[in-house]
């Protein structure tokens, strides 16, 4: 891996960051679009909850597959010619999904977005290491998760808003959500000419490949040393559970949840939607800090695990609560799961620090997983428990529906508390490891 840890810091380093985290919380916009646009893709092509939760999942297969080969890019070709690719990938996918005719045109460009906004985490963290100085990156790695998540909630907030304003102005609602997607290609297509004009390979512009030649035996051992460790599958999949709070839940069904639960008109329910992610945003880096502060790491596993797992008990199966109280459920919700950014720095910490890229890009495909797969489990328990009513021409799902999707994601809660239990503190000052700290890197 190549370091770049002398230089001195550039103002420049805050524009190259600025927009490449700018581009990683666009995507969210993209990602989160079949939970503000349910009812008008089910309308569209003719499709249930579970088809649609399909669909959301072909971007979390195509970004959790990719992950630990553009990590490996990475390390050969340099961040910005790999960031280059990704973004145009993402765009074309973007505007393919705006003009598609039918479902399977649809399913390619959710493809095609998720295979491009998979650069956009690892790859923006890789550029910002040869600006930054290794002090400053755990710090510019929080902001990062944090603006991704913030972008997750205005999609939440923002895309219904959109849709009801356009259906007011038109004429014709069929191709509203398209426009929206169109409109939203067209800004992504600024972000991705910024980030061409202005990304560079440090301040010099110059990258040394960490990969001097594709030695395959090489590659392959040290793929099986670390996925030979036990710590490197515990940690993957309490990530995974407590991800399902973004990935499945935030993104693709808490709109429609939260209208049934509370009974109140789609509006106000992406309000309160977009709060998981406003509180993810919120909880990873303060959470990141307590524990560099306390020098714990497993602690604070434990607490988001079980804080989590008592909010989701409220949330899904309690009785119904006034409007503020369940956006303090749902930020609350979504603050104790962005704990789920200590599987990263646990992950590095717990093995040979040459091999800590490696280690967090694994941990990062499993638990990118999380949307792939629960996607679809959650609609088809949704579907199972559907009576066969229709409301303009989509199904109508009842809260006890929802519920039974819900279920799914709250058994991964449970089993995410006992891994807590399982795992050991990995935090540098009490284990007395020699390996350094560092930055999840693919």
């Amino acid at each position: 891996m190549q370091k770049n840890h002398h230089h001195k810091f550039h103002l420049y380093a805050l524009w190259v960051w600025l927009f490449t985290s700018l581009f990683y919380g666009f995507q969210f916009f993209l990602r989160s679009s079949p939970n503000a646009l349910a009812p008008q893709l089910m309308e569209e092509f003719r499709i249930d909850a579970q088809t649609l939760g399909i669909f959301s999942s072909v971007y979390y297969w195509t970004y959790a597959s990719l992950q630990i080969p553009i990590g490996m890019f990475l390390d050969l070709f340099g961040p910005k010619k790999v960031l280059r690719v990704g973004m145009l990938t993402c765009i074309t996918g973007a505007f393919l999904f705006g003009f598609s005719q039918n479902f399977s045109m649809a399913i390619i460009a959710r493809s095609l977005i998720g295979a491009g906004a998979a650069v956009s985490f690892v790859g923006s963290i890789r550029m910002n290491t040869l600006w930054f100085k290794p002090t400053y990156l755990a710090f510019i790695v929080g902001l990062l998760s944090a603006i991704g998540k913030i972008g997750g909630a205005c999609a939440n907030f923002g895309l219904p808003l959109m849709v009801q304003w356009m259906n007011s102005s038109s004429h014709n609602e069929t191709y509203v959500w398209k426009k929206i997607i169109l409109f939203l290609s067209c800004i992504g297509l600024i972000l991705a000419a910024l980030v061409w004009g202005i990304g560079k390979n440090g301040p010099k512009d110059v990258f040394v490949p960490a990969i001097s030649q594709w030695n395959w035996k090489k590659i392959r051992a040290e793929f099986l040393c670390v996925a030979k460790r036990r710590s490197i599958w515990i940690l993957g999949a309490y990530g995974y559970a407590l991800y399902l709070t973004l990935s499945v839940f935030s993104d693709t069904f808490s709109i429609g949840f939260i209208e049934r639960w509370l009974g109140i008109p789609v509006k106000q329910a992406s309000k309160l939607s977009a709060l998981v992610a406003v509180g993810s945003s919120c909880g990873a880096p303060l959470l990141s800090f307590l524990s560099d502060f306390f020098k714990k790491r497993v602690f604070f596993l434990k607490l988001s695990a079980t804080c989590v797992l008592g909010l989701s008990s409220l949330i899904f199966f309690g009785p119904c609560v006034s409007f503020w109280i369940a956006a303090f459920y749902l930020f609350a919700f979504g603050f104790f799961s962005g704990g789920q950014i200590l599987v990263f720095v646990t992950g590095s910490e717990s093995g040979p620090s040459r091999l800590a890229g490696l280690s967090v890009g694994m941990i990062n495909a499993i638990l990118m997983l999380s949307g792939a797969l629960h996607n679809p489990i959650v609609g088809y328990c949704i579907q199972l428990s559907w009576d066969g009513q229709y409301q303009e021409n989509h199904p109508l799902y009842t809260l006890y529906n929802y519920q039974m999707g819900c279920l799914a994601i709250y058994v991964f809660f449970v089993i995410a508390f006992i891994l807590s239990f399982c795992l050991k503190e990995s935090h540098p000052s009490r284990t007395h490891s020699k390996n350094t700290y560092e930055v999840p890197l693919s």
